[in-house]
């Protein structure tokens, strides 16, 4: 068990995240075609990096 208050991961480097979103906004860019079920990778990357690191986004 861990004791509490301490993080279970360590901080992500800002420079980590512009660098996923930048990956996430080329794949929007690719012309792979508008299928159903491809998501918009760029709000999938920011709703995650909004709710795992507040911290580092906010």
């Amino acid at each position: 068990m861990m004791p509490k208050g301490q993080q279970l991961l360590l901080p992500v480097s800002p420079l980590f995240i512009a660098a996923s979103i930048l990956v996430g906004l080329a794949m929007n860019i690719l012309p792979l075609g508008r299928v159903v079920w491809t998501p918009d990778w760029l709000m999938v990357l920011l709703a995650f990096w909004g709710f795992t690191s507040r911290s580092a986004s906010a």
